[in-house]
């Protein structure tokens, strides 16, 4: 008896010693890396169509950096710009590719809200449906985006776009200048 209550008072010991090592916080470091990539061989890929609205570019310059959407570019890569009450339409623009190991379902919308004066709508191949894109800062749930099928890992769908400038005011001329934003959303359960 006096052996098993000195077995229970020398646990007790050690749990309250094991107690006192329990720690607040803690700090573990693994290692991890990435590769800032252009925007062709990033994890979501664009690249451009065949049309001067779609290129490339950087703020150093660079090749394939990111992709830049100008609609006011035409013939030799000139800016010209839009007509009012007209509409204008861009098939396969621009490429997305899911280089993800995941399904993904893609949202574009815009970013800003800059784009007062006409109406912008996307479509992928294979929709007959145009989806008009809205500002993702819209009030409540009233924001219009484009949303994609699935798309699986390497398969990729060319969008078109359309700008309808039917907004502009009799005597408004300006630039425009909205960011197209493309998401991709896992559909992994």
């Amino acid at each position: 008896m006096k052996k098993s209550l000195i077995i229970v008072v020398a646990l007790l010991a050690i749990s309250g010693v094991m107690a006192a090592m329990a720690f607040t916080s803690a700090t573990v470091t693994n290692s991890a890396s990435f590769t800032i990539s252009k925007t062709t061989g990033a994890l979501l890929a664009m690249t451009k169509g065949n049309h001067a609205a779609a290129y490339y570019g950087g703020p150093r310059g660079e090749a394939e950096e990111h992709l830049i959407i100008d609609l006011a570019k035409g013939r030799d890569g000139l800016s010209f710009g839009v007509q009012k009450n007209s509409t204008y339409q861009w098939d396969k623009l621009f490429q997305v590719t899911n280089n993800n190991e995941n399904p993904v379902k893609l949202q574009v919308y815009l970013a800003t809200n800059a784009t007062q004066q006409g109406k912008f709508s996307i479509k992928g191949n294979g929709d007959t449906n145009w989806a008009w894109v809205t500002n993702a800062l819209a009030v409540g749930d009233n924001k219009e985006f484009y949303q994609s099928g699935v798309l699986q890992p390497g398969q990729s769908v060319w969008l078109d776009l359309k700008y309808e400038a039917k907004l502009a005011q009799n005597n408004w001329q300006g630039t425009e200048t909205p960011n197209i934003v493309v998401k991709a959303v896992s559909v992994v359960e």
